[in-house]
């Protein structure tokens, strides 16, 4: 049975993206991470957002057009979801 942290981080676009990156470069299954490292991967994507320079703060700021801020507003919302229902989870 998945762990309902995985489940999780898998509905959150960004997040599953950035698993399976890592995932893939580690040659591992996203599984095979600890809870803290999925919250920590977690509290760096929204970094991505929050954080001036990147492509992911200019969409949330609109500089993409409208379709893309809504897309990140939403995108960053699931993110801070997520870490509000796992973010105290240790392992």
């Amino acid at each position: 049975m998945e762990r309902e942290i995985v489940y999780d981080a898998m509905k959150c676009t960004e997040l599953e993206h950035s698993l399976d990156r890592i995932s893939s470069d580690d040659d591992c299954e996203i599984a095979d991470y600890s809870d803290s490292e999925i919250i920590a991967e977690a509290r760096y994507v929204i970094s991505l957002y929050t954080e001036g320079g990147t492509s992911h703060s200019e969409m949330l700021d609109g500089r993409c057009g409208k379709a893309s801020q809504r897309e990140a507003r939403r995108e960053l919302r699931e993110l801070k979801a997520f870490l509000r229902k796992h973010g105290e989870q240790a392992d």
